[in-house]
């Protein structure tokens, strides 16, 4: 192992790779699931969490859920629209009104499909008249 890693760095193919392929995918997907998240979802109450005005790219994106969804979102987003994710609580105490999108897994189209579908949940959820109080307060962030 050692040596393919030798190999690796100093031929540069690992920072070929990084440079010419991971890094373009991954800022391509991102481009596309925060356009998707920000015209489909951000209408229902969804907050981006990810500060896209200094990333464009990563493995991870945090949505934060809008208050009129509760533990059954998961659930039926599962059930009725085929779509597995994990709730934030999952990954540390607090987190429960946000999911984690990863996007170095799925392909683009795969990716904004997803946010379709997430759609299509939340809109079957929402209330049909205005709720107060449906903006997501987050510690720390204005």
């Amino acid at each position: 192992m050692e040596m393919i890693m030798w190999s690796l760095l100093s031929t540069k193919t690992l920072q070929s790779h990084l440079s010419h392929v991971l890094i373009p995918v991954y800022q391509k997907r991102h481009s596309a699931v925060v356009s998707a998240i920000t015209t489909s979802l951000t209408p229902l109450g969804v907050k981006l969490i990810t500060d896209t005005s200094h990333t464009c790219g990563g493995w991870y994106l945090w949505m934060g859920l809008p208050n009129y969804c509760d533990g059954s979102f998961l659930e039926r987003l599962r059930d009725d629209h085929n779509l597995i994710l994990t709730g934030g609580n999952e990954f540390g105490e607090g987190l429960g009104d946000f999911v984690r999108i990863c996007i170095s897994w799925e392909a683009e189209n795969e990716l904004v499909e997803a946010m379709r579908r997430i759609s299509q949940c939340l809109q079957g959820i929402r209330p049909k008249h205005p709720v107060s109080g449906m903006d997501i307060r987050y510690p720390g962030v204005e």
